[in-house]
């Protein structure tokens, strides 16, 4: 599945780091493409390798923290017009739960695909 190809075709397109925080070291160089419009990025690296925890209803990855921006180059303002979890559960991209929906199922609901 080509994520990035999924997103852009749904109105989010991924963009690079600023070239920026590249340099100042903020974000490494060969570091995930980010998702604009949001208030703030972190970096997580998953802990256990990829073991996924069962927790009720829920999966759960024990992550920790690896660097964080803010915004991309909008300061606080980012934060006033961030991308929320309602909002992509508004456009069917997570479920009511918070898991990502899948984006063959995204395409079908769309009637992109059937």
């Amino acid at each position: 599945v080509d994520k990035a190809a999924a997103c852009a075709q749904a109105g989010f397109g991924w963009v690079d780091a600023p070239e920026q925080c590249v340099t100042d070291g903020t974000w490494p160089a060969d570091g995930p493409q980010l998702l604009p419009g949001c208030a703030a990025y972190l970096r997580l690296v998953q802990e256990d390798g990829d073991r996924l925890r069962a927790f009720g209803e829920h999966e759960m990855a024990v992550c920790r923290v690896e660097g964080m921006l803010e915004g991309l180059g909008e300061g606080r303002a980012g934060f006033d017009r961030a991308l929320s979890t309602r909002t992509c559960r508004d456009l069917g991209l997570i479920t009511d739960r918070g898991k990502a929906v899948p984006p063959e199922a995204r395409a079908i609901e769309l009637g992109q695909i059937s």
